[in-house]
């Protein structure tokens, strides 16, 4: 029999082969990994509120417009996880008296009514897109 030379056209094209197999194996792998690693953040991030959370504190933010935001957040937390501990009221993106005054703006007459315009103006006047 016989011998084969090692780098014989044959046997580049097997080894060439056997590399392009091994590696979209390897490559399927990853990608299936990544796939699982993708859904499982993203269902973590949705069972835990995440994206709830920041629009929550991005909202606090903008609207109070402190000058250091980062102090501000931290407080914000605190008084968070105090309401969670039911040890203080939620902290509230605007007042009562703030929303109360906003909606007497809208009804001069004092009717006690505002129509759904009125309320989507309302609404995006506060960062709030209807």
């Amino acid at each position: 029999m016989p011998l084969q030379e090692p780098f014989s056209v044959e046997n580049k094209i097997r080894l060439k082969e056997n590399v392009l197999s091994k590696v979209g194996q390897m490559f399927m792998a990853v990608f299936q990994t990544a796939a699982t690693t993708r859904a499982d953040a993203e269902s973590y991030l949705k069972s835990k509120k995440v994206h709830e959370l920041f629009v929550f504190l991005a909202s606090h933010l903008v609207v109070a417009d402190q000058d250091d935001p980062i102090d501000y957040l931290i407080d914000l937390l605190d008084q968070c996880m105090l309401f969670r501990a039911n040890l203080r009221n939620p902290p509230l993106l605007f007042s009562p008296e703030h929303l109360e005054a906003v909606f007497r703006a809208f009804d001069p007459a004092g009717t006690g009514v505002i129509s759904r315009d009125q309320y989507e103006q309302g609404l995006s006047i506060h960062y709030f897109p209807a």
